[in-house]
């Protein structure tokens, strides 16, 4: 036991004796360095090493806080844009719940005509179709289809021909019995596609189908107004 602790100790000596050796010889390498050098390391390390970490750290916290507030704005503004479609939405769904009660447009569906003076004279003074697109500028356009073989097509009224019947969307609204659906369709007259509500028309029993497209250019006009440069 005596024995392993002199060795141990005499382990110590040596460590404590080469770690002396070692500071001795930094610090003559340090005083053999030259005044200039020195300064220089004095410099680096007093003043351009913490300039440098607060630096990082200043530029990390203000990337995570322009970060956090660009992704709080853009939030907000998804928001914002959210409400107003729905906004829009419930104006398409508002002229839609007219005209689903509308006894009016009923009889002018049902009815049967027998010449086209007759077509042209009641259109002219008993369909409001083309109100409400200028009295809203969420609306583009509002049309009926109806399976009435003496109608005349015009622009808000169309004939139920075999390529709208196997449609998608008109079978829906169909099966939907009146309640509202939306489907993006394409109006084969104009060229064009639009977001749009369809709702069978049921005064008191199905007449048609009534479409209310809503205006893409209402709808573009609502996300330039946010500002998404961040």
């Amino acid at each position: 036991m005596e024995e392993k602790l002199k060795r141990d100790g005499d382990v110590m000596r040596q460590i404590s004796l080469w770690v002396v050796d070692k500071v001795i010889k930094l610090i003559n390498r340090v005083n053999d360095i030259s005044i200039l050098k020195k300064l220089i390391f004095s410099y680096v390390f007093v003043v351009f090493v913490p300039v440098l970490l607060v630096g990082s750290i200043l530029t990390n916290t203000m990337y995570r806080l322009a970060l956090d507030q660009a992704v709080n704005e853009a939030l907000h503004s998804v928001e914002r844009i959210k409400k107003r479609i729905h906004e829009t939405m419930r104006a398409s769904i508002t002229v839609a719940n007219k005209y689903y009660i509308d006894r009016d447009l009923e009889e002018v569906l049902e009815r049967s005509y027998t010449s086209t003076w007759e077509v042209v004279n009641t259109y002219r003074n008993r369909l409001t179709l083309d109100e409400f697109p200028n009295l809203y500028r969420e609306i583009i356009l509002i049309r009926v289809y109806s399976t009435n073989p003496t109608l005349l097509e015009s622009w808000n009224v169309m004939k139920v021909t075999p390529e709208v019947e196997q449609a998608d969307w008109y079978q829906r609204a169909l099966q939907n019995k009146g309640r509202v659906g939306w489907h993006y369709l394409r109006f084969p007259e104009s060229g064009q596609s639009f977001f749009t509500l369809h709702r069978l028309i049921t005064a008191t029993k199905p007449v048609g189908v009534l479409t209310v497209s809503l205006n893409p250019e209402h709808l573009t006009d609502i996300l330039r107004q946010e500002n998404f440069e961040t």
